[in-house]
């Protein structure tokens, strides 16, 4: 009892910490001609943050499953927002300098702006001018994208300037969008990097099935879980993203065409080719269409990179009629096989390369870049966007015009899979070897994305014990076993003789 009001009457004064020194900030930027906000934190949580920040910088990418989160207070004109935050980002590029990107949560509401999550970031990591202008056309075609734009922020006292900031994907950017409320999904992504660096290391490469192999993810998954109701769009949303990962179902039944061809025609308008990514798709599934559709952001990486990805519309290379399937970038390679989203991509991009279309979002820009006094940090140039939208377009209209040359092929392709090898199974299994089970109806799935054959040993409840193979991944055919059982088992995984074992109390004597 006398610990709980003790931690009580620590956070008590921690918030009064905060409030001193945003109140006392407030005073000093009230004497700046810089409207500025401020993220402000006791010295202990910005330790935290910067001990994360050499932890990820020496490891060469940035993983968000071992990082603090810490409370700050948000101040905005006379008003607070208690928020928790945390750093951000794949690679370190974004905690270089003196602007580190953060992901930014609201504690209480009302949040900053209706935004529950949201991120800040250099404007240099998104392409500066080039990211809000992904967005708004996006929004301009009715296609659901987050809310990006600029300001000028503080933090901790120690990191000023102007910033990107970019909503993240919960409640509040269904509500503003004015979508009905549903889940919002991607692909796990967080072993991905973690092979890519090992990668760099060692002089064997590896080729690993990361597409197949990655698991999805919910975002507020708990929230999801809280009736049948919601647990069953839950169910449906994850059932619709699989089959297409495994591509068992037709697309029209999984995915919004005409919002999936209005994305694609933007993302060659702006070149925004980072968004198509497999790890950087985000998809949200309509309750009332019972579909997938794609939500635009990230689709600009720093210095231009990503715009080298593709130089052509439609972004599927087809060569001898065969598209090599599994790398990073052609995921949605099954859309291209449907004659509807075709003819729809076709009748937007058409739309969309013409000059009146995007006019107006330009006139906007221009707009933003005075009311923002020209800042040099944000790259502002009347011409340069102009000039740069105006030749994607004129490229799209050449593109759009070869059509019959190559929409039978489009078509008609192949896909072909890669070979997989994976040099050095014992640091890959805990991503590539995995189970499911399903508590409702008690039945558990193993996968095998290993290129070897993994021995599996069962332990039954009376310590009788029985054995079965999970053979080596052959794409595109999975390597699965399939069983019951009444809860989840013990699973210790193993790469000793390439046996996984599975210590189940009350197993079933055979498989399913």
């Amino acid at each position: 009892m006398k610990r709980k009001i003790l931690e009580i009457i620590y956070k008590k004064l921690v918030f009064v910490q905060f409030l001193t020194i945003g109140l006392i900030l407030l005073l000093f930027s009230s004497c700046d001609q810089t409207t500025s906000i401020y993220i402000n934190y006791t010295s202990d949580n910005w330790k935290l943050i910067e001990v994360d920040r050499a932890y990820a910088w020496g490891k060469g990418y940035i993983n968000s499953n071992a990082l603090s989160k810490v409370d700050a207070i948000l101040v905005d004109e006379n008003k607070t927002f208690r928020v928790e935050t945390r750093l951000k980002g794949d690679w370190v590029d974004h905690i270089e300098g003196n602007q580190w990107s953060q992901r930014i949560k609201g504690i209480d509401s009302p949040y900053w702006k209706n935004m529950h999550s949201f991120s800040i970031m250099a404007p240099a990591m998104r392409n500066y001018w080039k990211e809000w202008l992904f967005h708004k056309l996006l929004q301009n075609a009715d296609v659901l994208s987050t809310q990006y734009f600029f300001g000028h922020y503080t933090i901790a006292n120690k990191q000023a300037g102007y910033w990107a900031v970019e909503e993240h994907f919960t409640e509040t950017l269904l509500e503003n969008a004015n979508k009905p409320n549903g889940p919002i999904l991607r692909f796990e992504e967080d072993a991905l990097f973690d092979h890519e660096v090992k990668e760099w290391s060692v002089e064997i490469k590896s080729t690993v099935p990361h597409i197949q192999a990655a698991e999805i993810d919910v975002y507020q998954g708990k929230r999801w879980k809280e009736n049948s109701e919601s647990l069953e769009i839950k169910k449906a949303a994850e059932n619709n993203l699989l089959a297409f990962q495994r591509m068992t179902g037709h697309v029209d039944t999984l995915l919004d065409l005409d919002k999936w061809a209005r994305f694609y025609a933007i993302v060659d308008l702006c070149r925004s080719y980072h968004a198509l990514a497999w790890h950087n798709l985000r998809y949200y599934y309509n309750p009332e269409t019972k579909l997938l559709e794609p939500i635009g952001f990230d689709g600009n990486a720093a210095n231009g990179g990503g715009e080298l990805w593709s130089g052509k519309a439609t972004f599927v290379p087809v060569r001898n009629d065969k598209v090599k399937w599994g790398n990073i970038k052609n995921f949605n390679t099954q859309l291209f096989r449907d004659t509807v989203f075709l003819n729809k991509y076709f009748e937007y991009a058409s739309a969309y390369s013409s000059t009146d279309w995007f006019e107006p979002i330009l006139k906007e820009m221009y707009a933003s870049f005075e009311k923002l006094n020209r800042p040099k940090e944000l790259n502002c140039n009347d011409t340069l966007y102009e000039n740069w939208l105006t030749k994607n377009a004129i490229r799209m209209k050449t593109e759009l015009a070869k059509t019959e040359k190559w929409t039978l092929n489009q078509l008609t392709f192949n896909i072909v899979y890669p070979e997989y090898s994976i040099a050095d199974p014992a640091f890959y299994i805990n991503s590539m070897v995995q189970s499911k089970f399903d508590q409702n109806n008690q039945i558990i799935e193993l996968s095998n994305f290993l290129d070897i054959p993994v021995i599996c040993r069962f332990e039954t409840e009376n310590d009788s014990v029985w054995y079965d193979t999970l053979q080596a991944y052959v794409p595109p055919e999975r390597s699965m076993l399939q069983f019951s059982l009444p809860k989840e088992p013990s699973i210790k995984c193993s790469i000793k003789d390439t046996t996984w074992n599975l210590i189940v109390k009350g197993a079933p004597k055979q498989k399913k």
